[in-house]
């Protein structure tokens, strides 16, 4: 059998291997999602959203104690629309969140291997393994995090830019403006797709009215949203909305955001190190750009030679964008790091398929043999990292007590405990997730009548400086402490209820 036809019947069993790949893909990521991992932070407050959405159609979280209710407008409404949906097809819970994000992480992945397939290839279906058996993705997946369906939209975003690419229509670029553009409205931070669309254009200068016309929707779509929801919610739009652009931004106060290397790399040496794999292959990933960088700019006229073959510019650009938002945002959530390492793992793929080819083709060999080897060793290095991530997936879920916020949930329930009716100082993600009506630390001794403290702190969370939070803290008394993977809950009972001060 010829080389050529070797590869053409290899060729043949990928999209078995694909569908494989994806029950495969899809088993670690709903097996026991109800209990694992334990709720992570947000999930309560969108479960919370997700219900009242479904049930009355408000777009609304558990009001403080002292507060009037109004729209959750921190992030934009539409997954808290489709969380309602769904909890109305099959029950309301974190359960059912969950399962939603987990297939939105399996669409993506479909998404991402049509994508890859006319960038890389055949090399499409190494990058999606990768994608769908890291340790830290398959993790994250299992979490209803507004990104794991958020993901989907910007990758059929990026898909419909590389077909307008192929077939440079002026309606092509606008389709592809149009939904990334509407990515950026799902989710903030979504624009970053919208952005590596951009940087593909400075990088290949070519295309520029097709790339004008796709800026110029996408520009369209996003004032147009931003337009309708100041015309629908006045000044609670801007207020909250404003909130969360500033925390990002770090122009706001944010107990997650990050103030020195050591909030950086405190949180990797701590509960993330057990990622190592993902670590390694998004160093790996961020030297290969440093490296691809230098060669675009020392080779420009060699970049704007380029054909129709795209594969490493588009991914080299969406890369770019995915680093830039890490490094921009002050707020370092977990989530985040998720839209970072689809596109860098998908260009570290692109730059193996190079070198590999470059290998092959020193060799000058037609026979199978000593030419493959490449292959098989970059498919062993594969293997291994995907068992690795695995593994430290695993041992994430399965390895430690991880109920923090629930246990608390549950000693609050009991009222020997706790009365029902108290009022507690706390989170609004811990906050949400009691039965006790709750106000926000930031208020302190200004919550009359709260008789409870509840503190949240982990590596990412700093404890609250609050003086008045701390005044308080230091008349009370511990009562109950739960410890999880990464975080300490602590409730404190006040020895007396608090005399509002204003």
């Amino acid at each position: 059998m010829t080389t050529t036809a070797a590869h053409r019947s290899v060729a043949r069993t990928y999209p078995l291997i694909g569908l494989l790949l994806l029950l495969a893909a899809a088993f670690v990521r709903l097996w026991q999602i109800s209990t694992r991992p334990g709720f992570e932070w947000d999930e309560p407050v969108y479960e919370v959203i997700g219900r009242n959405e479904a049930a009355h159609g408000l777009l609304q979280t558990k009001t403080e104690v002292v507060a009037s209710p109004e729209p959750y407008l921190y992030h934009p409404p539409f997954y808290y629309k489709l969380l309602g949906w769904w909890f109305e097809l099959f029950g309301a819970g974190v359960t059912q969140a969950r399962v939603l994000a987990a297939i939105g992480s399996l669409l993506m992945l479909v998404l991402l291997w049509a994508l890859l397939r006319r960038l890389i290839g055949n090399w499409a279906l190494l990058a999606v393994a990768l994608i769908a058996f890291d340790g830290w993705m398959v993790f994250s997946n299992r979490i209803s995090w507004i990104e794991n369906t958020m993901m989907p939209i910007g990758v059929a975003g990026l898909w419909l830019y590389v077909r307008a690419l192929g077939n440079p229509k002026v309606l092509n670029f606008a389709l592809a403006g149009f939904l990334l553009g509407a990515t950026a409205v799902y989710k903030h931070l979504g624009i970053y797709f919208l952005g590596a669309a951009v940087i593909h254009w400075i990088v290949i200068r070519r295309e520029g009215r097709g790339h004008a016309v796709l800026l110029a929707v996408a520009v369209s779509v996003i004032v147009s949203y931003i337009g309708s929801m100041f015309l629908v919610f006045g000044d609670v739009y801007e207020r909250e909305s404003g909130v969360q652009v500033l925390r990002s931004l770090g122009q706001e106060l944010s107990r997650g955001s990050i103030d020195s290397l050591g909030d950086l790399f405190g949180p990797l040496m701590a509960q993330y190190k057990i990622f190592v794999s993902t670590l390694v292959l998004a160093a790996i990933g961020g030297g290969l750009l440093i490296y691809r960088t230098v060669l675009i700019i020392r080779h420009r006229a060699e970049i704007r030679r380029l054909g129709a073959d795209y594969g490493q510019t588009v991914l080299y650009s969406w890369a770019v964008a995915g680093v830039l938002l890490l490094a921009v945002s002050q707020i370092k959530l977990p989530q985040y790091f998720l839209m970072v390492i689809v596109p860098l793992y998908c260009f570290i793929v692109s730059e193996v398929r190079t070198f590999v080819a470059q290998s092959v083709a020193k060799q000058n060999r037609n026979q199978f043999g000593y030419a493959t080897r490449p292959h098989i060793v970059v498919g062993a290095l594969a293997a291994v990292l995907m068992l690795a991530g695995l593994g430290a997936s695993a041992q994430r879920m399965y390895g430690y007590r991880d109920r923090a916020l629930q246990d608390v949930a549950t000693w609050t329930a009991q009222p020997a405990n706790m009365p029902t009716d108290a009022i507690v100082i706390t989170e609004e993600s811990v906050g949400t997730t009691i039965k006790q009506p709750y106000c926000k630390l930031w208020r302190g001794d200004t919550c009359a009548g709260a008789t409870h403290i509840i503190t949240y702190t982990s590596h990412t969370q700093k404890p609250s400086t609050e003086n008045r939070l701390m005044d308080l803290v230091a008349t009370a008394t511990e009562v109950y402490r739960a410890s999880g993977y990464k975080e300490t809950l602590v409730v404190y009972r006040l020895p007396r209820p608090v005399r509002s001060t204003q």
